[in-house]
């Protein structure tokens, strides 16, 4: 199997990636995903790279953030996926008219958390959501 790798500007990383500033706190806190997406450092200022046909065999292989000069950009759903796993559950809600929120159940607590905005746009609450995860983790709020 020939594999095919393409670059392209870190601003045209497709919106169902976490943007590349949450990539980087993801890996800071220890988030090791295996994905087909990642951010290679340490050459200028950088490029993203995605493969172009997915192997999912050989995807188990593939967690770039084990490198240093690496950074995996994984989808919205492995990110809620490893937070759930970190008792931190999140959900997006559509309110009608357009309109988005989010909140976080604290699991095994009478805990939710939100910060009572709302946002034009599912991508937006998403990235506030994975914004809100990250503190909570960061605060100590896991398991």
């Amino acid at each position: 199997i020939i594999r095919k790798k393409m670059e392209t500007k870190v601003k045209e990383i497709p919106n169902w990636l976490v943007p590349l500033n949450l990539a980087r706190e993801l890996k800071d806190i220890g988030v090791r995903l295996r994905t087909s997406d990642y951010y290679e450092e340490g050459r200028g200022e950088g490029r993203f790279m995605t493969n172009l046909d997915v192997d999912f065999a050989k995807l188990r292989e593939n967690n770039f953030n084990a490198y240093q000069d690496y950074v995996a950009i994984p989808n919205y759903t492995q990110v809620i996926d490893w937070f759930q796993k970190k008792k931190l559950f999140g959900i997006v809600e559509y309110e009608g008219s357009g309109i988005y929120s989010y909140r976080v159940i604290i699991m095994n607590s009478p805990s939710v958390e939100t910060d009572n905005k709302k946002y034009i746009s599912y991508f937006s609450a998403m990235i506030a959501l994975v914004k809100k995860l990250i503190e909570l983790y960061k605060n100590g709020n896991n398991i």
